[in-house]
């Protein structure tokens, strides 16, 4: 692969001009990166959204009480997708609280993607009022297979917390 970039920048008229290679911070990158094949000149840059996932991924989503609530939101966040009369109970509940709003559904996160893991944590406790309502009716309890406690809630708002200052300082370095 180092050959190929090489060519590519001989190629396009930037090899004297090309000074940093970016890459995510998979082993394979970092190793290509290590090969002499590259001039000396060139540096390596690694992915600062690819080192956040990680950091986020170690640090925050793989302790054991955030794993698992996230891990229930996500359960509860799939039954929604694949329960239209949920969705619907759903969108009743929150017109029932403000029937001038516009309703919000669960957002599915992709857990390789911390910002949306943040945006499915995020939109879940804004909807934390008719999400304990919904939970709460028999026929959801007895179907979804999730529990969210209230100590649960404070865990996610520290983490929309966290989550919303790490973003804002992501989007300020593009």
């Amino acid at each position: 692969m180092a050959d190929w970039i090489q060519a590519l920048a001989v190629e396009w008229g930037i090899s004297g001009v090309l000074e940093v290679i970016t890459t995510d911070s998979a082993s394979n990158m970092t190793g290509m990166m290590k090969t002499r094949t590259f001039p000396s000149h060139y540096m390596h840059g690694q992915c600062g959204n690819h080192l956040i996932q990680r950091v986020i991924e170690n640090e925050i989503f793989s302790t054991e009480g955030v794993k698992a609530v996230v891990d229930s939101v996500r359960t509860i966040v799939k039954f929604s997708n694949q329960s239209n009369a949920f969705c619907y109970e759903l969108e009743m509940l929150q017109k029932a609280e403000n029937e001038d709003c516009r309703p919000l559904m669960l957002l599915q996160d992709v857990p390789t993607r911390w910002n949306s893991s943040y945006t499915m944590l995020n939109r879940f406790v804004k909807l934390k009022s008719v999400v304990l309502l919904l939970l709460a009716k028999p026929q959801w309890a007895n179907k979804v297979k999730a529990k969210i406690r209230e100590e649960d809630w404070d865990l996610m708002a520290g983490i929309v917390s966290v989550l919303q200052v790490t973003l804002t300082c992501s989007l300020w370095l593009l």
